[in-house]
């Protein structure tokens, strides 16, 4: 199908989300960065990254949809996943001494990312909430 280059361009713009998941994996988790190593060394390593990688994108994308949902909000993707993974270690201490704590860890890392994470705005760029019709404050 032909598209009008007006109408191609939203959604060109939308896979510029998918840079800033890799920006993201580059700068917060330094995934590009890689010191020699006996294989097996590598595999644990590369596997420990992709199990941080996970864990906060998963939970920075529970913020982001409970900001959306809560407050009308658009969160910053990249904010939200360094909230999340500076959060880990938190968490896992919490894990270890009970649910109320992992619970109230979890409220802490939401509030964090609603007064920390909002999603700057370009001036005349749409940004992907707009591009797909989603409201937000």
């Amino acid at each position: 199908e032909n598209l009008k280059a007006q109408d191609l361009y939203p959604l060109y713009s939308l896979r510029w989300q998918i840079e800033i998941l890799f920006k993201t994996w580059k700068s917060l988790f330094e995934i590009d960065e890689v010191q020699k190593m006996k294989q097996e060394r590598f595999e644990c390593h590369l596997y420990g990254t992709l199990i941080e990688i996970l864990l906060s994108s998963m939970l920075a994308f529970q913020c982001r949809l409970y900001l959306h949902k809560i407050h009308q909000a658009e969160a910053s993707e990249y904010k939200c996943i360094d909230t999340a993974r500076e959060s880990l270690p938190h968490l896992i201490t919490a894990a270890e001494t009970g649910v109320e704590n992992v619970r109230a860890m979890i409220r802490l890392v939401y509030e964090n990312a609603r007064i920390h994470g909002g999603k700057e705005h370009r001036k005349n760029h749409l940004s992907p909430f707009d591009i797909l019709g989603i409201a937000y404050k």
